[in-house]
């Protein structure tokens, strides 16, 4: 009977294990990784890029504003700089 209650919280154990997300997600990239290294860097440098073209779009935003709607400061900055 003990060892079958053994058996048992090994079998408990191992598919507590299986079932949490974090040792799941790393089996699966490192197998993809294995598996497909083109689409895997790929994914990466998507990824990167595309974080890269976010900051690149608010930088971009935030210039059009500040040219558009300039700050009170810098409007007081170009008044003391041009007379």
């Amino acid at each position: 009977m003990q060892v079958l209650a053994g058996k048992v919280e090994a079998l408990q154990n191992a598919v507590k294990y299986r079932s949490s997300f974090w040792p799941t997600l790393r089996r699966d990239i490192s197998r993809n990784h294995r598996e497909q290294p083109f689409y895997f860097y790929g994914a990466i440098f998507a990824l990167f890029f595309g974080v890269c073209t976010l900051i690149q779009t608010v930088a971009s935003v935030w210039s059009l504003k500040l040219a558009l709607h300039p700050s009170p400061v810098t409007r007081t900055l170009q008044n003391t700089t041009s007379s």
